[in-house]
Order: C-alpha cells, then structure tokens, then sequence
C-alpha cells in the first residue's frame, strides 16, 4: 500500500513539473495537485496529511484520520497545534525533532510512534514523511501518508514480551542450555556455561563442544553424537566430564535432542547440561564408604544380617563371610531365603523361638544353637540381634550378628569331661574311708596299693594317738 501510494506521488510530482515549465504557478498547482491525489486515495488504509512550512500547520488531511481516532476533521485543519497535541506523549518530543530536521535541513523521514484517540486508545502509525522544495530548494510543505501498525505492533510487543521472558527464563536458569549445528560447534549458550566451565559465551561460541570435553570422554560423546545428525538416533544422554579454565572439570549429565527445519533436514542439536558433580561425588565417596564397610565385614568374625519385618522378616543383608562360617555364599542365602531357617539344627530348632514372638519379648536377644553347614558338618554359634525401631517406635527391620563358638562350646565339654575323670577316684576314696570309719572291712582292691598312713592321718585319725 505505502509503495502504491509513494508511484502515485512520483506521477503527480511529475506532472507539477511539467506545469511549473508550461505555467510558471507550479506551487500553486502543486498544492491543488496534491490535495485532488489525496482526496483520490481518501479510501485507501493510508491517512495523507500535508502541512506547510516553515510552522508545519496542516492544510490537508484525509478522512480515515476521523475514522482512525474519532476526531472530526475540522479539529485537524481549524485548531492549531491539534495533530501535535494527539502524538502520545512518551513520543511527542522524537517527532517534534524529526519535524523540526526535516523543516530545517529538507530530508524526509520515517518513524513509528502513538497518537492518542478520542476514546482513550493509543494508536500506532508509521509516518513517512516527504518534504516539497521551491525552486530555491526550500521546503514549502511536508507530505506524508501514515499506515495504522496498530495489530502489528502489538503482535511485535508480544513477541517482544515473549523473548523477554524466555531469555529471563533461559539467562537464569542453572542448567547450560545450548544448541549446537550439525557438525557439532556451539551455536547457542546460556550465561549458566559460564557458572559452569569459567568460560565465557563469546569465547566459546563457534567452536566444536568436543573441545570442551574431558579427553577420555570424548571418544564415547562422539560415537553417540554422530548417530544422532546422521539421523540413526532422535536423542541421547549420558554422564560426561566437561573441562573448566581453571584446569579442572565438572561432572555433568548431558541430554541432546535432534533438531530439523521445515524440511526435516537436520541442522544441528539442542539439549541441555545438568552440573551432577556434588552428586558423582558423593557417589564415589558412598561407594568408598561400602567398600571400607565390605571389607570389614568380610574380615570380621561376626556375620551382620538383616531382616525386614514387613516382609515377613525377609532377609535383606547377610555380609559376605557367610561363606566361611557356612560354605554358602552370601548371594545364595539372599535368593533362597528359606536356607536361613533350613540351616538350624534339627535338634536345636524347637529351642529358637519365632522371630515375632522374640520381638514380643522384648526386641533384643542371645541364644546359642548349631548350624548344619553346607558340607553336612554342623557348627555352634551365638546368635544376637536387636529391633531397629522407627521415630513412633514401630519395629522395621532386625539387625543381627553370628558368631562360630564351636571352639569354645568343644573346649568346655572337654573341660566338664577332664573334670569328670579327675573326680572319680576322689570320690572312691572318699567313699573307702567312711566305710573304714564305720568299722567295714574293706580288701583293697588288687591293683591298688594300701593307703599310706599319711592320707589317712587327719581324716580317720592317726591310731598311734589314740
């Protein structure tokens, strides 16, 4: 529209020309010209104002101006300084200095600014803005034709509005968000690589995002990123290492999706990069912390257990020097749970109460039993377990120890035994001399030599002192 109307101006400005040579009153033509162009082109969406110099006082305007802002044109061509007073007037003073250059140096302009309607709404026009010079060059009226851009500027504002809002989002947020083309070089950063690597954005962009990764990654990183924009994969993720400038690196989980244009050609990759180091690291140090612990547990004496009571008092650890007290190996007492309770002696089980009624007793408890290993021997040991409550006092899970007293029980059996054979004898003597103090005769036996005066003098009584 605004082209249109700008050749029509180009052939009217044509035929003054060729009046001002026929007629020598050019200016006047040109006047009565302009006003029958804009009464020609009233219809159009474009409203045609033309004002004289050097005070810029309107002596034309066409009738979409009333249509536009609701004000009756006699208002725009009586009232002196109306069009300027209607200019919003955040933008009055920018077009007063476009009108006063214009006037003063005689180049046109175009600017984009808000008049105010009758009904309170702001208008948005874009004014094009021409200025017409005598013979001398001096201006003698400026011409324009403004177009209302109001739907426009409002799609613009929004749009405007949207990338605030989506670069606030992106600018803080605290994953790395990127998007790379399809040979793999940054196209986008967030400010969040910089929190990330103390790289900045600018120095960073353009350059392959293999160069930041961690040497020993990178052969993994490329091998899945080269299936994604060859098409064989739409995303990936993984945990890599990315280097930092203080030498250093950061543990980060990276996803990469596969981006396409219209014509599902790929141009590249976008994705996100998620710092996990506090996280891998506090992995490591647990896993340290299970190996420290596996390792005192195999080497200790005791064999720690666990149950949970939800679950039927279902076994949920056994440590791994199960295998030396039992000949079974900790992950086969996990996936048979029934050979827990098998292993106790046919002998002793009626003496090993049920678990729910041990916890009844009291939550904690030691006994002794044997064990039938898995080479048919049987072994004693000292079982002693505890209730692990949780905050309202609810029973969880049982947490015991097993301890081989096969030694010690075997030593004090032969004790009792050594005992047993030592006191025999005492007690036959014994029992020969209260015979011989009651006055029974008793015949040594045929093996045994006579007592010896000295054992018996202080229990019967030595004869001699009598």
């Amino acid at each position: 529209m605004i082209r249109l109307v700008q050749r029509i101006w180009r052939r009217l400005q044509g035929l003054v020309r060729a009046g001002r040579r026929s007629e020598g009153d050019g200016e006047a033509m040109s006047a009565q010209a302009e006003r029958r162009l804009a009464d020609l082109v009233s219809d159009m969406d474009v409203i045609i104002w033309i004002a004289s110099a050097p005070f810029g006082e309107l002596v034309h305007v066409s009738g979409l101006a009333e249509k536009a802002l609701g004000f009756p044109l006699n208002r725009w061509l009586d009232e002196p300084g109306f069009r300027a007073s209607r200019i919003h007037p955040d933008d009055r003073e920018a077009v007063g200095a476009h009108f006063a250059a214009a006037l003063s140096q005689g180049r046109g302009y175009e600017a984009e600014y808000r008049m105010l309607a009758a009904d309170g709404r702001s208008v948005w026009f874009r004014d094009r803005v021409r200025v017409v010079a005598d013979g001398q060059g001096r201006p003698v009226r400026l011409r324009g034709y403004m177009m209302d851009i109001t739907d426009h500027k409002r799609t613009e504002l929004e749009l405007e509005e949207s990338r605030a809002q989506y670069r606030s989002v992106v600018d803080n947020v605290k994953q790395v968000i990127f998007q790379t083309d399809a040979r793999g070089r940054w196209t986008l950063l967030n400010p969040a690589w910089t929190d990330l690597t103390g790289l900045s954005v600018e120095e960073t962009l353009g350059r392959s995002f293999l160069d930041f990764v961690h040497p020993e990654d990178r052969q993994r990183q490329a091998g899945l990123f080269l299936p994604l924009v060859g098409g064989g994969a739409l995303y990936f993720g993984q945990e890599i290492r990315y280097l930092t400038k203080a030498g250093g690196f950061r543990w980060v989980e990276a996803l990469s999706c596969l981006a396409v244009d219209d014509r599902d050609r790929v141009v590249g990759t976008y994705g996100t990069l998620t710092d996990i180091t506090e996280r891998k690291v506090a992995e490591e140090e647990v896993l340290k912390t299970r190996e420290r612990l596996r390792h005192l547990l195999a080497s200790s004496p005791a064999v720690i257990y666990s149950r949970e009571v939800a679950d039927h008092f279902a076994l949920t650890f056994v440590s791994e020097n199960i295998r030396t007290l039992s000949g079974y190996a900790a992950d086969e007492v996990m996936q048979a749970p029934e050979l827990w309770t098998r292993m106790v002696h046919p002998a002793d089980a009626p003496r090993v109460p049920d678990t729910a009624e041990r916890i009844g007793e009291g939550g904690a408890e030691s006994r002794e039993y044997r064990l039938v290993l898995k080479d048919g021997r049987s072994c004693w040991v000292r079982d002693e377990w505890r209730a692990v409550r949780d905050t309202s006092g609810r029973v969880v899970e049982i947490v015991g120890s097993l301890v081989d007293i096969t030694d010690r029980r075997r030593g004090h059996h032969h004790r009792s035994q050594g005992h047993h054979r030592l006191r025999q004898p005492r007690l036959r003597e014994a029992e020969r001399l209260r015979a011989v103090g009651a006055g029974r005769p008793e015949s040594p036996p045929a093996q045994e030599r006579p007592a010896s005066p000295g054992i018996l003098r202080g229990v019967v009584g030595d004869p001699r002192a009598r």
